[in-house]
Formats: C-alpha cells, sequence, structure tokens
C-alpha cells in the first residue's frame, strides 16, 4: 500500500483505519435467549466490527438499500460510496441524515463527536475500535470506558 503512487493520503488513511480493527480485535460478547429459553452468547468478529465502523457500497443507490433494509436503529457510522480503498463519496450517517465529509479523518471525527454529544454507546462490535480512538486520537478518558487490554 505504501508503495502504490496513485493512492492518495485520504485512501491510504481509510485503509489504515479500516485495518485498525484487526488489531483492536472485538473482545465484547452478547447473550441472547431464544423463545424456548435457551442462552446463546455471540461473539462478534473483526468483520462485523468493521461494518458497525464503516458500510461500503460500490453507489450511493446500493448505500440506500442497506440501510432501508436494517430494521434495528442503526448508530453513526461512516458510509463509504466505491471501495474503501478508493473512496469515491464518505459520509457520517445518523439518524437517518447524511453529512458528506470527503476526507476520512474528518468523517471520523464528526462521528466519534456524535457519540459524545447525543451521549451515545459505541457499537458493541467496534467498542474497542472507538475506545482506541477516544484514548489516543483525542485524549481523554471517561467514567464510562469499558476495560480494554488492547487499549490500555
Amino acid at each position: 500500500m505504501l508503495k502504490t503512487p496513485h493512492l492518495t493520503e485520504n485512501c491510504k488513511n481509510a485503509v489504515i483505519f479500516f485495518l485498525l480493527h484487526s488489531v483492536f480485535i472485538p473482545t465484547a460478547k452478547k447473550t441472547t435467549r431464544d423463545e424456548s429459553g435457551k442462552i446463546s452468547l455471540k461473539k462478534f468478529s473483526i468483520r462485523e466490527s468493521q461494518n458497525s465502523f464503516v458500510i461500503t457500497e460500490k453507489t450511493s443507490a446500493g448505500l440506500e438499500e442497506i440501510l432501508s433494509k436494517n430494521t434495528t436503529q442503526i448508530q453513526p457510522c461512516l458510509l463509504v460510496v466505491g471501495e474503501i480503498n478508493n473512496p469515491k463519496q464518505i459520509v457520517v450517517y445518523f439518524d437517518s441524515i447524511n453529512f458528506v465529509i470527503n476526507i476520512i479523518i474528518k468523517a471520523i471525527e464528526i462521528c466519534f463527536s456524535i457519540f459524545h454529544v447525543f451521549n451515545i454507546e459505541y457499537p458493541i462490535e467496534s467498542g474497542n475500535f472507538w475506545l482506541f480512538i477516544q484514548q489516543y486520537y483525542f485524549k481523554f478518558k471517561t467514567s464510562y470506558d469499558k476495560p480494554c487490554i488492547q487499549v490500555n
């Protein structure tokens, strides 16, 4: 990636932030109970962590279709038209509103700010990633931070 001359700084940053999810592997688990009372434990994957951070699709129409099919409430996230290594458009999505921000670092800053302004918990799938962004990029800790060996 570093030796690819046609990649812009924005493209490189997008790939780096996407790959950070494989460094800060999700450790959270979710327990659910089905109709018969059986308890199951869900452990999140790196891909699920990445998908809770950014949704990529080749076209804007494709992104709209993905968002319309999702019945659960979507927390603030990034939408990328194109591919992660060549984003044509970067959007911060929150509460059915799209904020077009074509610089990945700025989009992450805005998405992060939305979490804190509206007192929204980080997605459980990518909590470790967002905690890293909070503590090492924005340099602050809160009493709500969940312990994470990977970040500390």
